[in-house]
């Protein structure tokens, strides 16, 4: 029985590791997408690599959208980044009702809407996301996220210069006891 259950847990730990590292591979060519267009191709096929053996994966088909929405960033073509704007923003918002309490998809959602100009009316969600993000780092059962990973949000909300004063107070005491 002991046997049985350290190989359970092996093959468990194995599994996951794996998801950890395509779930790590994902993010990084997301993140250098958004700087090098050069990047969108390593990104676009990685997505679509993975979709085949994950179709219904959340994480997944959240990326999927934040790709359309790096499409309409590096677009020449006005017309087409707004519809891809907009189809990208779509794809994230339907990921992120169900579930609305993940801090990663709230974060990469307000990054997106940070940038992009108020007029086209994604104000509401900005400021949703904004108090949500807020309130999931000052909850203290956010555990699986790292230090640095809070302090990298905490620093883009300083920078986004969006907080009210009391939020900024409250992220600025967290900041420091994750020093």
């Amino acid at each position: 029985m002991k046997n049985l259950i350290v190989i359970f847990l092996s093959v468990h730990n194995f599994l996951y590791g794996l998801e950890y590292q395509e779930k790590e591979k994902v993010r990084y060519s997301f993140y250098s997408a958004i700087e090098f267009n050069d990047s969108m191709n390593v990104f676009k096929s990685h997505l679509k690599e993975l979709l085949k053996k994950y179709p219904n994966s959340n994480f997944l088909l959240f990326y999927t959208g934040a790709y359309e929405t790096l499409e309409a960033k590096h677009s020449w073509n006005i017309y087409d980044k707004f519809v891809k704007l907009k189809s990208g923003l779509k794809k994230i918002s339907e990921i992120i009702i169900n579930d609305p309490n993940n801090i990663e998809f709230r974060f990469i959602r307000f990054s997106i809407l940070h940038y992009i100009p108020s007029f086209l009316g994604y104000d509401n969600l900005l400021r949703e996301d904004l108090q949500k993000i807020v309130e999931l780092l000052l909850n203290e059962q956010l555990n699986d996220i790292s230090s640095n990973y809070k302090k990298g949000i905490i620093e883009f909300l300083f920078r986004s210069r969006r907080l009210d004063n009391y939020s900024r107070l409250q992220l600025n005491i967290l900041y420091r006891e994750l020093q």
